[in-house]
């Protein structure tokens, strides 16, 4: 039997460059790619014996356009197949009476008789609607996505799990959806500190959207990464009204596994991951260089030079000969360091995770039992993480008319209580000359002309020892009783329990200067040890009764109906305590210190009910209209303005699906625009408590006066409160379209949006100053936000079998105040804690000053009064500004719009231009994809030492802040180093820094084994894959921040490269 290659039919001049340019990379064969199985490949396909005869054709849709790609394969023997070319036609050799399958994605599976003498086909596949009619998951049920009328938008999150090295669910999210923003504020172990917003920030309060999980209120850092199949976004008033009060700020919706009716699967899933900082940077680590900058810096405030000469050449000495000993045996690179603190702080660490999930069913039962394990080391030291979970998701048919089940999960997180904030806080006052251990013992800086507050991090980092716990556990029961075909009830109820425990220790060190032996911090004696425990606990509850009604009439007239009733009970406990003086340093529990130094605790609650509603009509699938409405009460509120009514009305018109669009169907598949418009409350509070309405005691358990012998508890009075507290509200006004082009391979969705934020909750009308009693918050404030969103995807497979796609989405807004009680002055400024604001100011608005370089020389320096930034002497180096209202001298004014001074707005930070950009194919058994994520537009202006090199004699500059003004250095960007004057350190547009950036957030390669191979082992799928995370950042941000965080001093986030495997058996 001879062997044949089949080879690629010439290229068109319709497809586009990228294509042609694939097609010359790759080299192999054709093969056929059926969409219920893939067709292993191979070198040669088996040629047919003589008696076989060659059949040609064309494959076409129901419009009669061709479809390019499309499988056709003889039935009983995969090997012999081939693709159709750009013009939908095949050529094949068939054996006698062969049967053909044809398929291709979207459309349903056809098969073709080869019989009598027949060599041409015109073969006509119909669309699968199961396949077009994308279900998506909406409040309280699902929708196909064609029939959507609100903004919402799907992430496949079970294809984001099969590769990224996920750890926190919400940092994940970042740049796939339009108008979704995740920002990080630190990856510290155990901890989300991912700040979720959709479409912005929709109030001066908490702005966070509500997180629904399998239809209940949850944590999105509780849940396993591994266990999520989608995730739902939703929007606007129209697709959020459902919810109500609690969806002001837009609604995340996870859904979770379920299994597979048909058959039983086990699934594996494990990566080991190694980390470490994204932007590495550095402080001074060449000690006599740091001496002579600190010389430098003290002359210029006056203050004379702190390090003598001769250290400073010892040290340079010394570090000539780093391996060389002291006259006491220790070597130079101990006795003379040199450390980067960074590099000793964040030393990198592994994450290790296993993933097992049990999975199946029968036409009665299905059931998803999972558990997963995760060691995460950290990068830090004393800042480990392992977490535990398991769930089991079952679903029971006893009859037909009967749905029973139950969705529970649970997790326990233990976490190491390594004091990374104050290591990291007295970090830039590590300066290089510590060595960071030697012989069990931390390092004292070894200069005496050093101060004492030189730290060292390492040793910060272990002075305590304990754990933190938090153990979670989460059920939900749920029936479903079928009355008549078209009407159904749901009954859930769900239980939340939730418990943190903490026990905390001294731990006894110390430190030695190196040099001589001498150990200058002693041991801490038991008695100054302390030991202390925290515990808190909250439970909540959630019952639900539904009742769902659906029906066509006369085939064209869609109706369906949901009403629903919801109560909702939620409960904290918290107490807290701390004893000093052990008895012995091994023996730390709670009763073996003998001095209590503090107790606290609290308790409270607060519960809602809601009865809500929604009715969908659809007139052929062409014209969709739905309304919903919710009416929420809360206990947060006084019984007058307890209860709120929150409706919302949404259409769309399925254009493509009128006769006169028909033409256009060729290329243009789909096409639907939607509307929407709606109103939603918002009962979040922020620091305000459960009951904010009441004036409430407050008690103090420091007081700073001895009674008796002792510090007393007091009693302080109550402060004032709004009498009309009441609900913010929003309203929301949404226009948009979704269209598919080129037989799906094209997508796009467009989205515009006014928001209208009434009754914000902030500082009331200013009190005289004799009253005695802070501001109370009241419903003074409004706020509109304006923005756009927009979402393109293209999906392909070449005729060669090479697939490849890239999606791209990109957002933008701004948020304006249209009221603002109590501040008819106009002040700009949010420094006074009462976050003024003015009637048209932009939110994020970035006021400051006009800079006009650096002073060249004293006599300069001495042409303009800028005395009220700094009353002392200005001179050379010194920065420069502008006199903008010409009165020769540099003032703020009174920080009002009508008297600013010489200050304007020069930036804005609200990040704009959001975008998320995903590049990937599979070719053969091989897959690639790479996510880019960034921001387009966001200015910021950066501080502390971190940015500015010194802003107290104690700090140690960060490499970036060295280029500054000296005399033979006339064209620095810093300012003369010294901490005295503050007025170089202002915000103005000389130092307001350019946020941008485009991260390479995730590039994954994978291969997956050929099936001929696993079936072998009894394997049914295994896939190996390297990936890597935040491997490249593109900003033109001051090298020592990072864009994400921002913030300065958190705990970095993380690169990781991870080498895993996803195994089915």
């Amino acid at each position: 039997m001879r062997k044949s290659k089949l080879h690629l039919l010439p290229l068109s001049s319709k497809r586009v460059l990228v294509s042609t340019s694939l097609i010359m990379l790759l080299s192999g064969s054709a093969w056929a790619v059926s969409s219920q199985e893939t067709v292993e490949n191979g070198d040669a396909i088996t040629a047919v014996p003589q008696q076989h005869r060659t059949i040609k054709g064309i494959v076409k849709d129901a419009n009669g356009e061709p479809i390019i790609g499309a499988n056709v394969i003889v039935k009983g023997n995969k090997t012999i197949g081939v693709i159709t070319n750009l013009n939908g036609e095949f050529s094949l050799e068939v054996p006698s009476n062969a049967t053909l399958q044809i398929s291709y994605i979207g459309y349903l599976n056809k098969e073709v008789k080869v019989s009598g003498n027949q060599v041409s086909f015109n073969i006509q596949l119909e669309e699968d609607s199961k396949t077009l009619d994308e279900v998506v998951v909406v409040g309280y049920g699902t929708q196909k996505k064609a029939n959507l009328t609100g903004a919402v938008s799907s992430v496949d999150f079970e294809e984001q799990t099969k590769s990224r090295p996920i750890t926190t669910v919400s940092s994940a999210l970042a740049g796939l959806s339009p108008g979704l923003q995740a920002s990080s504020g630190s990856a510290m172990p155990g901890e989300d500190n991912t700040t979720l917003r959709v479409r912005g920030n929709g109030t001066m309060n908490n702005a966070s959207p509500l997180i629904i999980i399998d239809g209940m209120e949850g944590s999105l850092n509780a849940i396993n990464p591994q266990d999520i199949e989608n995730i739902s976004i939703l929007k606007d008033a129209a697709s959020c009204a459902i919810y109500g009060a609690r969806a002001a700020n837009g609604v995340i919706l996870v859904t979770t596994k379920s299994g597979d009716r048909d058959k039983i699967q086990v699934n594996y899933s494990g990566r080991v991951s190694f980390n470490s900082p994204t932007r590495m940077i550095e402080t001074m680590s060449n000690y006599a260089d740091y001496m002579e900058l600190m010389n430098e810096s003290c002359e210029n405030v006056g203050s004379g030079t702190l390090f003598d000469q001769k250290y400073i050449d010892l040290w340079r000495e010394k570090s000539k000969d780093p391996n060389g000993v002291n006259e006491n045996g220790v070597p130079n690179y101990i006795a003379y360091p040199n450390t980067n603190w960074l590099k000793e702080l964040y030393s990198g660490g592994m994450i290790h995770e296993h993933n097992l999930s049990v999975s199946g069913g029968s036409n009665k039962i299905r059931f998803l039992l999972s558990a997963r394990y995760q060691d995460n080391e950290g990068i830090v030291d004393n800042t480990a993480n392992k977490t535990y979970s398991v769930r089991a998701n079952i679903e029971a048919n006893p009859t037909q008319w009967l749905t029973l089940g139950t969705r529970t999960y649970a997790s326990q997180m233990d976490r190491e209580v390594g004091d990374f904030s104050n290591a990291n806080t007295f970090l830039r006052q590590s300066t290089a000359g510590t060595y960071p251990e030697w012989n069990g013992s931390f390092g004292y800086p070894e200069c005496p002309d050093e101060r004492a507050t030189a730290n060292n991090p390492l040793y910060k980092l272990a002075r305590n020892d304990g754990f933190k716990r938090y153990n979670r556990f989460n059920t939900t029961l749920f029936s479903k009783v079928k009355f008549f075909k078209d009407l159904s009830w749901d009954f859930n109820f769900n239980y939340n329990r939730y418990i943190y425990e903490t026990r905390q220790w001294g731990v006894p060190a110390y430190q030695t200067r190196f040099s001589d032996g001498v150990i200058v911090d002693g041991i801490t004696p038991p008695s100054q040890l302390s030991t202390s425990f925290g515990y808190e606990s909250n439970y909540s509850y959630t019952l639900e009764n539904l009742l769902n009604y659906h029906h066509t009439f006369a085939q064209k007239h869609d109706v369906s109906a949901l009403l629903g009733y919801q109560e909702f009970y939620k409960n904290y406990y918290t107490v807290d305590a701390a004893k000093k003086g052990l008895i012995d340093e091994s023996l730390n529990q709670f009763d073996e210190a003998t001095e209590m130094t503090s107790t606290k605790g609290a308790t409270q609650d607060y519960a809602t009910r809601s009865v809500f509603g929604r009715v969908n009509y659809a007139y052929n699938s062409r014209y969709l209209f739905e309304a919903n409405f919710r009416y929420d009460g809360s206990s947060r509120f006084h019984k007058d303005h307890r209860w709120g009514f929150f409706p919302s009305l949404s259409g769309a018109w399925r254009i493509s699906e009128e006769n006169f669009w028909q033409p256009l169907k060729g290329w243009w598949n789909d096409m639907k625009i939607r509307g929407s418009y709606g109103s939603l409350g918002n009962q979040v509070m922020d620091n305000l408590g459960n009951f904010p309405y009441l004036a409430t005691y407050g008690t103090n358990s420091s007081y700073n006066y001895l009674i008796n012998g002792s510090k007393p508890v007091i009693v302080k009075a109550p402060g004032l409160v709004a009498s009309d507290f009441t609900w913010e509200t929003v309203t929301q006004m949404d226009f948009g379209f979704d269209a598919s082009f080129l037989n799906n391979r094209l997508t796009g969705t467009f989205d515009w949006y006014r928001r209208n934020t009434k009754d914000m909750l902030v500082a009331g009308a200013t009190l005289p100053a004799t009253l005695g009693a802070s501001v109370p918050k009241s419903n003074s404030a409004d706020m509109k936000t304006i923005g756009w969103e927009l979402s393109l995807g293209w999906n392909d497979r070449l005729e060669n079998g090479f697939s490849y796609w890239v999606k791209g989405v990109l957002s933008d807004y701004q948020a304006t105040i249209t009221k603002y009680a109590g501040n008819d002055a106009g002040f700009y400024s949010q420094s006074d804690g009462d976050g003024k604001y003015y009637v048209g100011q932009k939110i994020g608005e970035i006021w400051g000053y006009h800079s006009n370089g650096l002073f060249q020389s004293d006599d300069e320096a001495a042409t303009i009064d800028q005395s009220e930034l700094y009353a002392g002497k200005w001179g050379a180096g010194d920065v420069k500004y502008e006199d903008l209202d010409g009165d020769g001298k540099i003032t703020k004014g009174e920080e009002t719009i009508y008297n600013p001074g010489d200050k304007s707005i020069i930036g804005n930070k609200t990040p704009r231009y959001q975008f998320g950009i995903t590049v990937g194919f599979d070719y053969k058994n091989f897959d690639f994809e790479m996510f880019w994520q960034g921001t387009g537009k966001r200015d910021y202006m950066l501080s502390g030492a971190q940015f500015w090199g010194f802003t107290s004699q104690w700090d140690v500059p960060y490499t970036p802040a060295l280029d500054y003004w000296t005399e033979t250095n006339t064209d620095a960007y810093f300012p003369r180093p010294g901490w005295q004057n503050g007025g170089n350190r202002v915000t103005s547009d000389r130092y307001l820094q350019s946020a941008a950036y485009g991260r390479l957030k995730n590039l994954t390669v994978g291969y997956t084994i050929p099936k001929n191979l696993t079936t072998k082992w009894g394997i049914s799928r295994l896939r190996l894959y390297v990936t890597g995370e935040n491997l490249l950042t593109i900003t033109p941000l001051n090298d020592a921040f990072d864009p994400e965080t921002l913030g300065g001093l958190t705990y970095p986030i993380n690169r990781k490269v991870a080498i895993g495997l996803n195994l089915t058996l």
